[in-house]
């Protein structure tokens, strides 16, 4: 990945030309691509906040949180999973901007949807959550190291 080689506006060019290229997809296509620009945009959001673009951050995550509420409502087995990753995202986001007062909106939701979801995905296996070299798990927007969730909560964030 660009950004684990130190290459971290080249990464967020990357990520941003992927939100560009899905929104046209989606623009044509919503049903296929939709999900795909929700994960862009939370992907593009924890870039922006690690790179200490905080309001940008939020605008994304926000937008992400969006688009998964709306693609959750239709079909919630679906797209629950992918909202309550979103909503984490979000409330990362929102701590990091020092906007913390504001997180208890953002990130009771997950742990909420995972409960209320009639079923659970399996868990994940495989390779540990890739940061792209920005301290924090893509996927999950979790610090890196804590993809299974936070410790001592036995909050699951993947």
């Amino acid at each position: 990945m660009l950004s684990d080689l130190g290459r971290r506006e080249e990464a967020l060019q990357a990520a941003q030309e992927a939100v560009h290229l899905y929104r046209q997809l989606a623009a044509h296509h919503p049903d296929a691509f939709l999900p795909d620009l929700a994960g862009s945009l939370t992907n593009l959001g924890a870039m922006l906040s690690a790179l200490g673009r905080h309001e940008e951050a939020l605008q994304a995550t926000q937008e992400a949180v969006q688009i998964r509420r709306q693609l959750a409502a239709q079909h919630p087995q679906a797209f629950l999973p992918d909202l309550a990753r979103s909503l984490g995202a979000y409330g990362l986001v929102l701590m990091s901007s020092g906007r913390a007062d504001e997180l208890w909106s953002g990130s009771r939701g997950p742990r909420r949807l995972r409960r209320g979801a009639a079923e659970d995905p399996p868990p994940r296996s495989g390779p540990p959550c890739p940061s792209y070299g920005f301290g924090r798990c893509a996927v999950t927007g979790l610090p890196r190291g804590m993809a299974g969730g936070w410790p001592g909560t036995g909050a699951r964030t993947a």
